[in-house]
């Protein structure tokens, strides 16, 4: 059988660099197939939460529910899939903002104060505490 001879490493680059040069959709593709070729190298966590971001970006550049909802999904599967990782708390920060563009604000207010009870002495915490006191929601 014919083995893959995409390197993990290279393809995160690749992907990184179209993240980089604004080519959101060629980003999201590129993290996606690293995500699905590469379930379990050191790069995975990652690449999901960029792939998240990119569907993010893509989404404030149309301004597109769609796109945000998209998103919401991908950052819920980075939050469920690698606990552990150190980008968890900037996905829910977003996926907080992804839920206010689309029109659900106390989805919103939710993850945030979730985000400050999970997290509590990360930088997204502290984003999310300042969130939460502009809405009184504290």
């Amino acid at each position: 059988p014919q083995t893959s001879t995409v390197n993990p490493v290279e393809l995160y680059q690749q992907a990184q660099r179209k993240l980089m040069s604004d080519d959101f959709e060629g980003a999201y593709q590129a993290f996606d197939e690293y995500v699905q070729k590469f379930p379990n190298t050191e790069y995975t966590a990652n690449a999901q939460f960029w792939k998240a971001e990119a569907l993010f970006r893509m989404a404030e550049r149309k301004n597109d529910s769609a796109t945000y909802e998209r998103a919401i999904r991908e950052y819920e599967t980075m939050q469920n899939n690698f606990r552990s990782s150190t980008k968890v708390p900037v996905a829910m920060f977003n996926q907080a903002v992804a839920y206010d563009r689309i029109g659900q604000p106390s989805r919103a207010v939710e993850i945030l104060k979730k985000l400050v009870q999970d997290f509590p002495a990360t930088p997204a915490a502290e984003r999310a505490r300042s969130e939460l006191q502009k809405r009184g929601a504290n």
